[in-house]
């Protein structure tokens, strides 16, 4: 399966490892998707995914991007699908009407913030009034 499919409620990712809370991302995740967005930095290109997928049914922040950095109190929670060194997958309730955010990943306390832009969105197969939405990270970016 690949974003620009629907999952099917039986998608199962081989060799992939779940998390089941934001307390079980390894670190090294964290440290990979900066290390990735350092390597890529200017170089943005059409690409499809190219890094490794695990499956992340975990909540996180995100807040919408416009024109501006959002606020803290802009931040709401997403139910995750998969993450990569490359991006992530979340559940939106609605076509989403933004093309970039910030998500927060990590524990709430200790987040890491990375700017991201829609690549694609796809009806979620068990709950059609939601959205499958693929991101792709674009930079780790300060929150104030």
């Amino acid at each position: 399966m690949t974003l620009g499919q629907p999952p099917s409620h039986s998608d199962s990712l081989p060799n992939t490892q779940v998390f089941n809370s934001a307390t079980d991302l390894d670190p090294q995740l964290l440290e990979d998707i900066v290390a990735h967005l350092e390597k890529v930095g200017a170089q943005r290109q059409d690409e499809r995914r190219k890094s490794y997928r695990q499956r992340f049914p975990v909540t996180q922040l995100i807040a919408p991007f416009y024109k501006r950095m959002p606020s803290r109190d802009q931040f709401t929670s997403v139910e995750c699908h998969d993450i990569s060194t490359g991006g992530i997958a979340f559940y939106w309730p609605e076509v989403p009407s933004f093309r970039k955010a910030i998500f927060g990943l990590g524990e709430r306390e200790r987040l890491t913030c990375v700017a991201v832009q829609v690549v694609r969105h796809v009806p979620r197969p068990d709950e059609p009034s939601q959205f499958l939405v693929g991101c792709e990270f674009v930079e780790r970016v300060a929150m104030r």
